[in-house]
């Protein structure tokens, strides 16, 4: 059996020297680039409706209700999945959002003007 003078877990390796600073540098350019995005959406939005707030409500409205209809099933998916399986699926994911946002640029670039 374990004694009670023997550790639980064995000792991890020191850390590189940085790692900490990399890590925070890391994150705050990633929340830095999330949050610009999300300020600078709705202000685009604008400028597709001016004069009317509709678009970045509209906007806003949906992706609150995405976020409270998936987070719960997604969240219970990411804690269950492997994380390389979560990481790939993050990544087809988002390939589909920009791949659907470039078509509907390119469609309303070609379609004439109403």
């Amino acid at each position: 059996g374990v004694g009670l003078e023997e550790p639980l877990l064995k000792a991890l390796p020191s850390p590189a020297p940085g790692t900490g600073y990399n890590l925070l540098l890391s994150h705050t350019l990633t929340k830095l680039g999330s949050k610009g995005w999300e300020f600078a959406t709705p202000l685009l939005l604008l400028t597709f409706t001016p004069g009317s707030l509709i678009a970045p409500t509209v906007f806003g409205l949906a992706i609150f209700l995405i976020k409270f209809a998936i987070g719960p099933a997604a969240g219970a998916y990411i804690d269950r999945a492997p994380r390389m399986t979560v990481i790939r699926a993050g990544i087809a994911l988002q390939s589909l959002g920009v791949v659907g946002a470039l078509l509907v640029l390119g469609l309303s670039a070609v379609s004439p003007a109403a």
